[in-house]
């Protein structure tokens, strides 16, 4: 199956730099979200304690999380070159940061599903099996829309690329 636009109203290009756009600014929030998050445990473990000793295990993933933001803006900056530089080798490591976004949303949403099992919430895992499918699909969307702009920028320059020529524009007389 071909993709022939994104969203049914734009070009696969747009799309591309749609979702780009999308990610840079959720990466950049969750960053800020992260370093705010520091902030809180360093302020509530100096209350407590006089002075700041951070938790290993809440370090360690605000670490992990802005590392992996920054990889991300990285990538994303790199895939935002190859589309409009019209590099199909740019685009490739967006595409397997993608892949790998996509399994860790897999293994953390069937990871949570047993947790609420364990504590008997059915709502929990309902809500958390419903989000987390809708977050898999957007980005199976997304990498779906960026594969097949990779794939028009490899098979050629001018695949998949609307060109208008002049002469076409000009109503021809009779």
């Amino acid at each position: 199956m071909k993709l022939l636009s994104c969203c049914l109203c734009f070009s696969l290009e747009t799309g591309a730099y749609i979702f780009a756009a999308l990610g840079t600014i959720l990466n950049i929030l969750v960053i800020s979200i992260d370093f705010h998050c520091l902030n809180i445990i360093k302020t509530a473990e100096a209350l407590a304690n006089d002075h700041w000793v951070c938790n290993e295990e809440d370090l360690a993933t605000i670490t992990i999380s802005t590392t992996a933001c920054i990889l991300s803006l990285g990538f994303t900056g790199l895939m935002v070159a190859g589309v409009y530089k019209r590099q199909h080798r740019y685009i490739a490591p967006w595409l397997v940061l993608c892949l790998i976004e996509m399994a860790f949303i897999v293994i953390e949403v069937i990871k949570l599903i047993i947790d609420a099992a364990m504590v008997g919430s059915a709502v929990f895992g309902t809500t958390v099996f419903a989000l987390g499918t809708a977050c898999f699909m957007f980005t199976l969307y997304n990498f779906a829309v960026v594969l097949q702009v990779y794939r028009d920028i490899k098979a050629g320059p001018d695949v998949g690329r609307l060109h208008y020529n002049r002469q076409s524009l000009i109503a021809e007389d009779p």
